[in-house]
């Protein structure tokens, strides 16, 4: 059984959003990778996560798969340093990074 919760679905599109907005004409991810990172982090993470791909992907090309990758080590890295009690970056919690 899966842990999607209907918030999430809304938390998926809202992101989504974010990602259209940023890297217009890359491929998205699909659903289940979202449902993947929304199940490990909170959203406020993963939406900081978009945006720090983005920033990389306008460095230079990127496959989908090193997108995916990319966004998911950021991730992992946040919750490492939280774990370990390192402050994140303030900008993980700004709600103003929306679609």
């Amino acid at each position: 059984m899966s842990m999607w919760h209907e918030h999430d679905t809304k938390e998926t599109e809202k992101l989504k959003a974010v990602w259209v907005r940023l890297m217009p004409g890359t491929t998205l991810p699909d659903d289940l990778q979202f449902e993947i990172w929304l199940t490990v982090h909170p959203p406020t993470v993963v939406r900081y996560a978009i945006v720090q791909l983005a920033s990389k992907n306008r460095q230079g090309p990127m496959t989908d798969d090193h997108r995916i990758k990319f966004a998911s080590a950021v991730m992992n890295r946040i919750a490492k340093q939280q774990r370990a009690g390192i402050p994140i970056p303030a900008a993980v919690g700004n709600s103003s990074i929306t679609a």
